[in-house]
């Protein structure tokens, strides 16, 4: 471990040594530890090299930066030495130009110009339209039905993204979109499977047809002009709006665009309210208190931005499971130029792991970091950080803290469930992101009948 501190920084070229490699196996190098708990191994990797250290990825070689000076330094040099642009670029050669793998300058204005668009504000204002899709959930199930919670969560907050940000649920495109990101993530994110896989007729069908949804999706927003119909949206921020260089964004672009809130949030949310349900389940004492709250809350229909603290119990909670649970443990970027950090090079080019969430269990921040205490305070600026750090950071941030507060809210109002079987433990897996692996809940009774 290198003996200077991790605020020792310098932009530029240097003749620092490379940071310590773990160790590993030559053909894997560490992937069976990142593809088993990626968050536990880099906690335990930064408390045996420190801040910064490589890992080795099949035959890729990844810089990982973590703790709280890592988090601080990419806070505010995020876009002076790091790039998405070429981390995300084989998604954006299926996708069509997306946001986070455009360069930096082109990226910095695409945020800016659809930012509005992503709010907590925009959630706030369809609480209802979400509540609905959540209540229509429940109404299809039959009492006594088990189900599987992580597909069942990735339908439920993709139809409420699509309402909420385009209008459109998903409907009967629900199982190509899911298939067309989560085979994107296994051969370019993950390294799964080759590149072959994208040749495959059943890959080839989901991609066009989700294209087909998006070209729908895309005609609505140009019929439909925002007004009484609808609330104006990213589709027409861009369609109002010029690129860089002063020209308007093609096709390509709007239909990148217009898939986004369907691709988006269904890995994200999902994970996070699979873990929710998970852990409320194996707390029942916690449980009771949670429904008891959520039927007060949601009793009279209301819910806007004040409403939050009706949800105190649910919001920490929340909270709670998304530091000890984080389903986006690393940020993958590039290294834009050279520089040195506590004592060692990272070379312009070199691919870059933002481990972020190492902070989230550090007991110097969170006492006991890997048990679980909704109680406990939130800790220090910088350490607690779901949804990532800098420019980079998840622009949806906001609606997503709405979108899992309502929604956990709404099920819990109106249904009751148990686990299926009831002695379910948790079965950790990491794809497509970090979730609590299969497992089913069982509707026992809804509305008044619990």
């Amino acid at each position: 471990m290198s003996t200077q501190t991790a605020d020792t920084w310098h932009i530029g070229d240097t003749n620092a040594p490379l940071p310590p490699q773990v160790a590993g196996s030559p053909v894997f190098g560490n992937a069976m530890e990142m593809g088993t708990n990626p968050a536990r191994f880099l906690v335990d990797m930064y408390h045996q090299y420190g801040s910064i250290f490589r890992i080795q990825l099949m035959d890729h070689i990844v810089t990982v930066m973590a703790g709280l000076e890592a988090n601080q330094f990419t806070t505010h040099h995020d876009e002076e030495v790091f790039t998405n642009e070429f981390a995300f670029t084989g998604i954006q050669s299926e996708t069509g130009p997306t946001v986070t793998a455009q360069p930096n300058a082109e990226h910095r204005h695409l945020r800016r110009l659809i930012r509005p668009a992503y709010g907590r504000s925009v959630a706030l204002d369809q609480v209802d339209q979400m509540i609905k899709i959540a209540d229509a959930f429940l109404d299809n199930l039959t009492l006594g039905q088990s189900f599987d919670v992580f597909p069942a969560m990735q339908r439920l907050v993709v139809n409420q993204l699509g309402q909420i940000m385009r209008g459109q649920q998903v409907g009967d495109y629900f199982d190509d979109v899911r298939l067309f990101m989560k085979t994107m993530l296994e051969v370019y994110q993950f390294h799964m499977k080759p590149l072959s896989a994208l040749e495959e007729p059943k890959y080839k069908r989901a991609k066009a047809r989700s294209f087909e949804m998006a070209a729908n999706v895309l005609a609505y927003a140009r019929e439909n002009p925002p007004g009484e119909a609808r609330a104006a949206n990213s589709l027409d921020l861009l369609m109002n709006s010029t690129d860089l260089h002063d020209m308007a964004f093609g096709p390509e672009h709007l239909l990148s665009e217009s898939l986004g809130p369907y691709l988006a949030g269904q890995d994200t949310v999902a994970s996070t309210l699979s873990f929710v349900f998970y852990v409320i389940h194996k707390h029942p004492d916690l449980l009771e208190r949670l429904t008891a709250e959520a039927q007060v809350g949601l009793a009279d229909g209301t819910f806007d931005a004040n409403s939050v603290r009706k949800f105190e119990l649910l919001h920490n909670t929340i909270v709670e499971i998304m530091r000890l649970y984080p389903v986006a443990p690393i940020m993958p970027r590039h290294a834009a130029h050279t520089f040195e950090f506590a004592g060692y090079k990272v070379a312009a080019g070199d691919a870059v792991y933002s481990a972020t969430t190492v902070t989230h269990f550090l007991p110097e921040f969170f006492p006991d970091p890997y048990t679980f205490n909704i109680d406990r305070p939130r800790g220090r600026t910088g350490t607690f950080v779901p949804y990532g750090v800098g420019n980079f950071a998840c622009l949806g941030a906001g609606m997503a803290d709405v979108q899992l507060l309502v929604t956990t809210a709404a099920l819990l109002r109106r249904g009751h469930f148990q686990f299926d079987p009831i002695d379910y433990e948790m079965q950790f897996s990491v794809i497509p992101l970090p979730n609590p692996g299969q497992y089913n809940l069982k509707l026992l009774a809804r509305e008044n009948e619990i």
